[in-house]
């Protein structure tokens, strides 16, 4: 316990509140209405599943590189402390959210790479896409 608090006080791993330690936890952008969108749906269709937090209101925890990254796509963060981001982490949130054999084929390597390209297009057009993928509210 004393290297952990040692590698935070020198800017390094910083320690996960105990409430997020043993759940999936995706980690979107509050200031973006598709990523707002996305998690609505993504709590209607699967409640109780995963745990979706602003990723701005998680300064205190994550490790730098992500919380500045989570302006430009989401990220999964596993039970065991693993940090997905957008393609790969789609891919393992569709699995837990149940729909495995879409994660299984989206997970195949050349799919895999496509995932990755499609979530990257879809990020950087976040307003354009919005406006097809969910109904005006």
């Amino acid at each position: 316990m004393t290297v952990l608090y040692l590698k935070t006080m020198l800017g390094g791993v910083k320690p996960v509140p105990d409430e997020f330690k043993d759940c999936y936890l995706v980690l979107w952008d509050s200031q973006c209405d598709f990523c707002r969108r996305s998690v609505g749906w993504l709590q209607k269709k699967a409640p109780g599943k995963v745990l979706a937090l602003p990723y701005q209101e998680q300064i205190s925890w994550l490790p730098e590189e992500i919380f500045e990254d989570c302006q430009n796509q989401f990220y999964l963060r596993t039970p065991p402390g693993n940090f997905l981001a957008g393609g790969d982490a789609l891919i393992i949130l569709l699995r837990v959210v149940g729909w495995k054999s879409l994660s299984w084929i989206l997970g195949l390597p050349v799919l895999r790479q496509l995932t990755r390209l499609a979530y990257k297009t879809v990020a950087r057009n976040r307003d354009f896409f919005s406006r097809f993928l969910f109904k005006s509210s």
